[in-house]
């Protein structure tokens, strides 16, 4: 088994071990160090991020979040292969997909969604620490983390098994090519057709990954035609919903389109490995090496096709299970809200006096976590400094400061140093994630270790950086809706309906869609801030 070199880099560690943090950022800059080189086999593709956090809790078995020698030389142990240059191979990498899945597997005993969220809440209250990133209901967190978690584990996996069945097919290539007993007719046309092939699943591909993206745009833009038809008046909403329809009709027209194509893609591809079956089967050679590689090859092929298929079988049976339960939770825990409560505030006086500003969260902390505890988070923030900042910063970004404060409370308690409550990589005050801190000329190490007066020039230049992104100007004040979506999904700042179900970014954070119509809203985005500010 041909060792990958950016799994040795990955697990490689010093006599002390990885933390968690460790880890993910050796992962990141791995990941970063491969695709600058377009490393097409590489392990480290999308999604895989999503889950580097369930590896590492697989390998610490021991649960003293470092993984230690011990515990990284338990990883060549999950193989069946007994290489004996004990190197991490990507069947080690298979198995630890398959043995974290299961472990992951093992939260929830249960089919039935009920029980499935009644799991859920027993493991959020288990960890009485553990504060959800996006919801009011730590257990649908879990729930929706997990799903999260067992996708990414499935891309990993997927692409662990394209990168050895490409090894295999390579080498039967080269086998065909040099070894057969083939005409020279038969091995250029062999020759070609594997060139054709790679062509047309490169296309294909990328076709299939653009038609998903349009058809999940019209499923936003549908869900936001109904919304506008529900809770905007005949005379507001007739020039939006001609916009809308007409986007609509677009993406419908170009998803048809696109499906064409892959069809008519996919049809070649499947006569092309027809007439490479064909040849292969016809090629003989006296050396019965060169047959019995063939024959071997072809099975290890088929093989892992296989064992690829039945492991995709029994983890999208698991995320069926979970959402069920996802859906349960959300709508269990459904609180109904009028339509009409989104509108965009009076921002004409976005500013707060500091020391009111201050005031007004002494009250609420005093409220929640008694006087001394309150004066000592004060403190811990900066105290006359912080507040100062914080409405300086809000002045200069045109939204109001104590908005600003429960957006930064919703994500991080206002804490600079705190990680992600799931495990994730995200830091911070407004939970940054390390490719988010590198373009803003900073990372995740530096900003945790920043004090909250220092942070919080990071929190305005991600604020206006997200600004561009969705089309608004520097100087356009920011209703609270708006501002939080800057930090949630900017691409979609100024629409209606960020987000619905079956979109990644919905289930990452369904419990944000509160009244559980499958959709996440601006009135959404407004009633957490609000449920967050002093």
């Amino acid at each position: 088994m041909v060792e990958s070199n950016s799994l040795q880099a990955l697990f490689k560690n010093d006599k002390n071990g990885l933390t968690l943090d460790q880890f993910v950022t050796k992962y990141n800059e791995l990941k970063a160090q491969e695709q600058s080189n377009q490393n097409a086999s590489s392990i480290f593709k999308d999604g895989m991020s999503l889950s580097i956090e369930e590896i590492f809790k697989t390998l610490d078995d021991n649960h003293d979040n470092i993984i230690d020698n011990i515990e990284i030389q338990k990883l060549r142990e999950y193989s069946n292969d007994n290489d004996e240059n004990q190197t991490i191979t990507e069947s080690d990498l298979n198995e630890l997909y398959g043995k974290t899945i299961k472990r992951l597997e093992g939260n929830f005993t249960s089919n039935d969604p009920k029980e499935i969220y009644e799991q859920a809440q027993q493991i959020a209250q288990a960890n009485p620490d553990y504060k959800p990133k996006y919801s009011d209901n730590p257990a649908l967190s879990v729930i929706s983390g997990q799903i999260s978690a067992i996708k990414a584990l499935m891309e990993g996996r997927k692409n662990a098994s394209e990168s050895k069945i490409q090894r295999f097919q390579s080498e039967l290539d080269n086998l065909m090519t040099t070894q057969s007993n083939l005409s020279k007719k038969d091995k250029r046309t062999y020759a070609n057709n594997c060139a054709e092939l790679a062509k047309l699943k490169s296309n294909e591909k990328s076709k299939k990954s653009e038609l998903e993206r349009k058809q999940e745009e019209m499923s936003r833009v549908k869900a936001e035609i109904d919304y506008v038809k529900s809770h905007c008046s005949e005379d507001d909403s007739k020039s939006k919903l001609e916009e809308l329809n007409s986007k609509y009709g677009q993406l419908e027209s170009e998803c048809s389109k696109l499906s064409k194509e892959i069809s008519q893609i996919t049809s070649k591809i499947t006569d092309l490995n027809n007439e490479q079956s064909r040849l292969v089967a016809s090629a003989k050679m006296n050396n019965s090496n060169f047959e019995e590689r063939k024959n071997f090859l072809e099975r290890s092929i088929q093989t892992e096709r296989d064992s690829y298929d039945a492991d995709m079988r029994g983890y999208e049976s698991q995320i069926s299970n979970l959402e069920d339960a996802e859906q349960y939770a959300v709508t269990t825990s459904a609180e109904t809200y009028d339509g009409s409560m989104y509108q965009d505030e009076d921002t004409s006086n976005f500013s707060y006096d500091s020391k009111e500003l201050q005031n007004k969260w002494k009250a609420k902390w005093t409220k929640e976590l008694g006087s001394a505890k309150a004066d000592a988070k004060i403190a811990k923030l900066g105290g006359d400094a912080f507040f100062n900042k914080v409405c300086a910063v809000a002045q200069r970004l045109h939204c109001d400061a104590n908005a600003l404060m429960g957006v930064m409370n919703s994500e991080s308690g206002i804490d600079p140093s705190r990680g992600n409550a799931a495990g994730g990589s995200a830091v911070g005050l407004i939970q940054f994630m390390p490719q988010t801190a590198a373009q803003l000329g900073t990372s995740s190490a530096a900003l945790k270790s920043m004090s909250a007066v220092e942070q919080l020039n990071y929190v305005e230049k991600m604020i206006n950086y997200s600004k561009k992104i969705g089309g608004i100007s520097q100087d356009q004040p920011v209703d609270s809706a708006t501002l939080y979506t800057l930090v949630f999904l900017p691409a979609y700042a100024k629409k209606d309906v960020l987000t619905v179900k079956g979109h990644k970014f919905y289930n990452t954070n369904s419990g944000l869609d509160k009244d559980g119509d499958g959709m996440i809203t601006k009135a959404d985005m407004r009633r957490r801030v609000q449920q967050f500010m002093a």
